[in-house]
Order: C-alpha cells, then sequence, then structure tokens
C-alpha cells in the first residue's frame, strides 16, 4: 500500500506549478469515454445480441461450414447432438436445431442465392468476364455449368459458378441458345465477354459453324480461349514424347520388379489395402 504525503515540500513545489493546474482544470471539464458508448455499446457483443440473432448466425455458419468441406448433409444429424453434449454450457449449442432438411433448406433458400446474388453485382458494375462451360453426363441427363472468370481489385481472379441447367441440344446453336437464355435470366450483358473456354471440339470451336462463331455475331472481339485442361495435357504428352527415356516402359519395369521382390502372402495383403 503507497501513501502520498502532499506535506514533502516536492509535492507541493509540483502542485503549485502552472502546468500541474492545468491539467487539473482540464481534467474536470473533460468527459470519459463512457459517456460517448454508452453501457449496452461498451459491454461485449456476446451479451448485447439478440440470442435469436446468434443462434441464427450459428446455423448459418454450420451450414456454410459443412457445405465449404464437402461434408453430407447427414452429418449435422448426430453433429448437432454431439454439440449439444460437448458444449453443455453454451446456450447457443443447445438451442441450435439443425438437422439434413434444414439445412439443404439454408443452402437452397439463402446462402445460395445470397452468393449468387453477389457475383451478378460484381458482374454488373462493367467488369469483362470469361464463359466457361462444358457438358457432364449424368445417366441419361445432360447437365451445363456456366462459369464466369473476372477480375476484380479487392479480390484478384474469380471462378464463379453462374447457372447448371440441363440441355439435350449440344449442338452449335443448343448450346448458344442456352447460355444466352442463362444470362438474360441473369440479367448479365453478353457484350462484356471477353472470351470463351469450352472443350476443344468442332461444335465449340469449329471454323464454319460453331458456339465461338455464334458468340462472334454478338462479340465480335471475342477471344478463342479452348480448353486450359485439353492444352496443359498436349503439352505434357509432347514434352514427354521429347524425352531420352520410355516413361511407359520405366513404370512397367516398376511393376514387374515389385511382383516379384514381395511374397504372395504380402502381395495380396498390399493389393486388398490398395483396393480399399
Amino acid at each position: 500500500m503507497h501513501v502520498v504525503c502532499f506535506e514533502c515540500p516536492q509535492i507541493k513545489q509540483h502542485s503549485e506549478t502552472k502546468q500541474h493546474k492545468n491539467k487539473s482544470e482540464l481534467k474536470k471539464t473533460a468527459s470519459t469515454l463512457q459517456k460517448f458508448i454508452g453501457t449496452s455499446s461498451a459491454s461485449s457483443s456476446s451479451n448485447t445480441a439478440d440470442p435469436n440473432d446468434v443462434l441464427i448466425s450459428g446455423e448459418l455458419a454450420l451450414t456454410f461450414h459443412t457445405v465449404k468441406h464437402n461434408m453430407s448433409y447427414n452429418s449435422m444429424d448426430c453433429g448437432v447432438k454431439l454439440n449439444k453434449i460437448i458444449y453443455i454450457d453454451s446456450k447457443t449449442a443447445t438451442n441450435i436445431r439443425l438437422a439434413r432438411t434444414k439445412m439443404e433448406a439454408l443452402v437452397t433458400e439463402v446462402l445460395g442465392p445470397h452468393a449468387l446474388q453477389t457475383v451478378l453485382d460484381e458482374l454488373n458494375q462493367g467488369v469483362f468476364y470469361c464463359i466457361q462451360s462444358d457438358a457432364s453426363n449424368r445417366k441419361n441427363i445432360k447437365l451445363f455449368p456456366l462459369v464466369a472468370q473476372y477480375f476484380t481489385v479487392e479480390n484478384g481472379i474469380q471462378n464463379k459458378l453462374i447457372d447448371f441447367y440441363e440441355n439435350h441440344d449440344e449442338s452449335a446453336d443448343g448450346m448458344f441458345n442456352a447460355i444466352k437464355n442463362s444470362l438474360t435470366k441473369h440479367n448479365i450483358p453478353m457484350e462484356k465477354i471477353s472470351a470463351l473456354s469450352a472443350d476443344n471440339c468442332n461444335a465449340n470451336f469449329g471454323i464454319r459453324h460453331s458456339l465461338f462463331t455464334n458468340m462472334q455475331t454478338i462479340i465480335p472481339d471475342i477471344i478463342k480461349a479452348n480448353c486450359h485442361a485439353h492444352i496443359v495435357h498436349n503439352t505434357v504428352k509432347f514434352a514427354i514424347n521429347s524425352l531420352d527415356h520410355d516413361i511407359e516402359n520405366i513404370i512397367l519395369k516398376i511393376y514387374i520388379q515389385s511382383l516379384f521382390f514381395f511374397g504372395c502372402e504380402e502381395r495380396r495383403i498390399k493389393k486388398k489395402l490398395w483396393q480399399v
């Protein structure tokens, strides 16, 4: 415990100085920060936030986490119950009601539309973008994703899925009309398309009549971007052919050598583990 003696000559002398008196007067007229912030804002957000808003935020965060890491909706049937046992002292964790049906609804009705609208707002700011599309077969259904690649100052290069539609007509005119209808539905200007990236087949990049030539009727200066994966594949294929050694032959020799090196029982176990 410290005791200050105001009768000491040094302290008494300091209290009589002009600087000390000015600071003492300033302290009387100055207000504390608490007066401007207020009691409700000064307390922590966890204590002042609406419990219902905190609960909704927690459910949306769990939903986004599940989708981002490609986890199944079924995992939340037991995941939420487990969280209630682990975080028993948390009111938010114990009050969350989030199973697969509700999570799917949050993705399709809340997070999905919000993410799409964010992309549309960026594309409607006058930025140029590249269209990417390719057919994907699922049983007897032919699906087409429509992806836009563009650049923003804040986030750099962006690759965003705009639409995922079914189209049985894989001709040049059919694919062109499907892309045009999708962009029109989302109010995205086609005049801002800078390039087209797709499979290298004739329907997409044929010289006389293709998806690319149809796009040129609207955007004459559109760039032919082709398929990036095929370009890399062809580059590696021709590069390997220029090597002095036969890569395929080396791989076959390694495989044959491994068959003789390992015993039958060990080879059987390794084969079983490999299949798993």
